[in-house]
Formats: structure tokens, sequence, C-alpha cells
């Protein structure tokens, strides 16, 4: 498990941070269905949030709900989206040779978020609720108890 910390600022809208993330070649497609009104911002985060991540590989496959369950072990959940946005556009190279996975529950269903790299070309996209995780992936969480440092 790798750790880093991100500040994500979240007051900033999802689709301002996607555009700038494309001015800036650091995306260059992203899913329709990603946007604030699909995927608000958390209640309990707003403003500035300097966030300890951590990259999480599991050698084995599994699926989302097993994901969920692996990271409640270790006392974390899925980053938020905009963490993840914002570890790659601060560590671009990060995803280079591992596609970053985020869970997010939209509509009751829990979804991996995915962000990828091949050629330099870099999407961020969701993935099917029924999708098999496979070890080619890092997951990103955060610690559930955390404490955060407003900036």
């Amino acid at each position: 498990m790798l750790g880093t910390y991100v500040e994500t600022d979240f007051d900033v809208s999802l689709e301002e941070k996607l555009e700038r993330m494309k001015a800036d070649g650091i995306l260059h497609r992203v899913s329709e269905d990603i946007n604030s009104e699909n995927f608000p911002p958390p209640k309990h985060k707003r403003g500035k949030v300097n966030t300890p991540n951590k990259l999480i590989f599991f050698n084995w496959v599994l699926n989302s709900l097993e994901i969920y369950k692996e990271l409640a072990k270790m006392n974390l959940e899925p980053a938020d989206i905009r963490e993840v946005l914002d570890l790659v556009e601060e560590r671009t190279n990060i995803i280079r040779y591992r596609p970053l996975i985020t869970l997010v529950d939209h509509s009751g269903r829990i979804f991996p978020v995915c962000i990828s790299e091949a050629n330099n070309f870099r999407q961020l996209g969701i993935m099917p609720s029924n999708t098999k995780i496979t070890p080619n992936y890092l997951i990103v969480g955060v610690h559930k108890c955390r404490v955060v440092r407003i900036v």
C-alpha cells in the first residue's frame, strides 16, 4: 500500500476541474455521465482539504462490493472522484502503468470509476457495476476516520 497527500478543493465544480484537466492535456476523454449532478461532492467535505490517499493493490480478482469490504477491513473508504482527479493532476505518471479505480455509489448501485492511460491517451470512465477488478488496477482509498486539514 502506497500513501500520498493531495490537496482537493471541493468548492470547484467537477465540470470545471475536468475542463481544466482537458485544456492542460492531462485528460483526453471523459465519459459524459461524469458530472456534478451524478457525482455531487460529499456532504462532509467543503473547501480545500488535504487528503491522505492510499493506493491499494489486490492480487486477486474482486467485484465492487468485495472491494468495499476489503477497504473497510483497512479502515478505508473509496476516494471521492475529485480526490482521484487531483492525485492524477499532481502526479500524471501515476497511471502510466496501472489504471486507478475508485468506487462511487450512484442511484443505489456501486460503480467503479477508472482513469487510465494507453499510448499517452488518458481517459476517465464509469465501468459496469458488475465489473471484476483484476490485479492490473490500483484502488484509491482514503481513511474513514481521517483528520483533514483545511488549507
